[in-house]
């Protein structure tokens, strides 16, 4: 089991997909399931869901992650063929020094670098960077250049990419964990899923689109599904006191009651603290910052909470998150499962 799901990490890190372009990595998540046998839905937002269980259900646990990703949108060209451009999705201005990006044209990926200003040519080091101060060089010395390339705004860009492990093999890093780590999981629960009898319980897989610029993905489809309880699978940003708390890397997965976007539903978040216990499972408790697709399920009326794995470096291109962490998230999630098919939440 413990090879699979990071083989299919491993796997699901390589597909580029940010916000609003999730096209590549879409596709790789829907051949996976077909070839588990499964049949996924797609809505006209691009989410895309597999339902277990019969229509005659009593209720109904939506789990979801996110597979879009921060990224860049090309907005124009300047007469030197550099291309503007602006983020998409939550990223950090003082990663983008000396980033190497891949422009997505109609044909190819195009490669391209963004420069900096040399130390010795700043008149103040202490000046910050603002967005517009920073260019793509995809190597055009003029607009018509660029545009021959195949440069036809809006192009979207991605951000480096380069998997390791570290320490032995315990440690894994790179662009982008969130939330692929998520959607290895839920291809995970999925091959695990078709073996199990649902009984009077249905179960709703969902991977979902553009939760980097607002959980709109989510949202719409909250809206659709008419569930009872929804829980998200996502990273949470770790281990920078006072911000994030005392959760820590390595020490398992973080129940996420409170962030920025939403409250738990308490008595769901108590369930599953209660079949963690039962299944020998240690869990962390967080207040957090930023949101996840539980959000949505909560503005929309659902019963969420979410299910959490702790990261360091969070929205760069070396986002680092510990195995185990990943391997008993999984694990407790499909503890939940397990004993949601049994007797639904007991709350």
């Amino acid at each position: 089991m413990k090879a699979e799901l990071f083989e299919l990490l491993r796997q699901s890190l390589s597909p580029p997909g940010p916000s609003g372009f999730e096209d590549e990595v879409r596709e790789f998540i829907t051949k996976k399931l077909e070839e588990l046998g499964l049949h996924p839905s797609q809505d006209k937002m691009g989410n895309i869901f597999v339902s277990y269980g019969s229509n005659d259900y009593s209720e109904t646990l939506v789990i979801a992650a996110h597979m879009d990703e921060i990224g860049l949108l090309v907005t124009g060209v300047d007469d030197n063929g550099k291309l503007y451009f602006t983020p998409l999705g939550g990223v950090p201005l003082n990663i983008l020094d000396s980033m190497h990006v891949e422009v997505k044209s109609k044909q190819r990926y195009i490669p391209g670098i963004i420069g900096i200003i040399p130390p010795h040519l700043k008149r103040d080091e202490r000046q910050p960077s603002k967005l517009e101060d920073y260019r793509i060089d995809i190597g055009a010395e003029s607009k018509d250049e660029a545009l021959d390339l195949g440069i036809e705004p809006p192009n979207p860009a991605i951000l480096e990419h380069k998997y390791i492990e570290l320490r032995r093999g315990e440690i894994v890093s790179g662009r982008p964990l969130d939330d692929r780590i998520g959607v290895a999981i839920l291809l995970k629960l999925a091959s695990y899923l078709r073996n199990i009898d649902t009984g009077k319980m249905r179960i709703i897989l969902a991977w979902t689109v553009q939760e980097e610029i607002g959980l709109k993905g989510a949202y719409a489809l909250s809206h659709r599904l008419n569930a009872d309880y929804m829980i998200a699978i996502d990273t949470i940003t770790c281990c920078r006191p006072p911000y994030t708390g005392g959760y820590k890397l390595g020490k398992g997965p973080v129940l996420r009651l409170v962030d920025r976007a939403y409250i738990s539903c308490m008595p769901l978040a108590k369930w599953i603290i209660q079949e963690s216990k039962k299944a020998g499972i240690k869990i962390q408790i967080a207040a957090a910052q930023g949101g996840t697709d539980a959000a949505a399920g909560t503005h929309t009326g659902i019963c969420s909470t979410a299910i959490t794995i702790p990261a360091e470096n969070s929205h760069s291109t070396v986002e680092k998150a510990y195995k185990r962490d990943i391997e008993l998230s999984y694990k407790l999630l499909q503890a939940v499962v397990t004993k949601y098919l049994e007797k639904g939440v007991i709350i």
